[in-house]
């Protein structure tokens, strides 16, 4: 899903392909589906939002692979003839992968972009927040990025920094600043940029 024209509209997986780059240099990234997309648009709707989308680099390996299984008909969750879905029989194939290693040397890279306008006129704001794999414990790029976020928040609501109850999304009761902090604290610095048109 992609929040765009001011609308909630579906789009196709992994599609929408374009270069973006990162510190690690360019990067492919297509759609995919993220919580973000379903949030943010309802959050700040009195801001003005137009657009928000999410897009994500993999491998282009392992897309065309995935692309051949689908394209294949291995991914499909309808029963066959026999009474099995092709996709359960490609899950059950996973399982003879070996286990992955104790240690994974990854960095995972990650920018969030506003276009918008200010009391000086139209602005980029980019934020990047960058992870390496940390050894000890070990702990990938991915599980520090994807893990630690939700320990800080459950410390934020344990000490009363946040007060709020029930469901509600990170940007609506999430203090920016203490928690940008606490990720910094634990080694993943978010900088920010600002450009302006000429």
């Amino acid at each position: 899903m992609v929040f765009t024209g001011g609308r909630f509209r579906a789009q196709s997986p992994l599609s929408g392909g374009e270069d973006a780059l990162f510190d690690v240099g360019p990067q492919r990234v297509h759609l995919s589906l993220h919580s973000e997309v379903a949030t943010l648009p309802v959050t700040y709707a009195d801001k003005g939002i137009r657009e928000c989308f999410f897009k994500i680099a993999y491998d282009p390996v392992l897309i065309e692979r995935l692309k051949l299984l689908i394209d294949l008909g291995l991914a499909d969750k309808r029963l066959g003839p026999r009474g099995v879905a092709p996709r359960d029989v490609l899950l059950d194939c996973f399982k003879n992968l070996p286990a992955p290693p104790d240690f994974i040397d990854d960095r995972d890279c990650l920018a969030v972009v506003v276009d918008g306008e200010d009391a000086r006129g139209p602005v980029t704001v980019r934020y990047d927040l960058d992870a390496g794999p940390q050894k000890r414990p070990p702990l990938s790029a991915v599980a520090r990025d994807t893990g630690f976020p939700p320990a800080i928040v459950a410390r934020m609501i344990l000490d009363g920094t946040i007060r709020e109850r029930g469901v509600l999304p990170p940007e609506r009761c999430v203090p920016v600043q203490p928690f940008l902090a606490a990720l910094a604290k634990r080694g993943l610095s978010a900088r920010r940029s600002e450009t302006r048109p000429v």
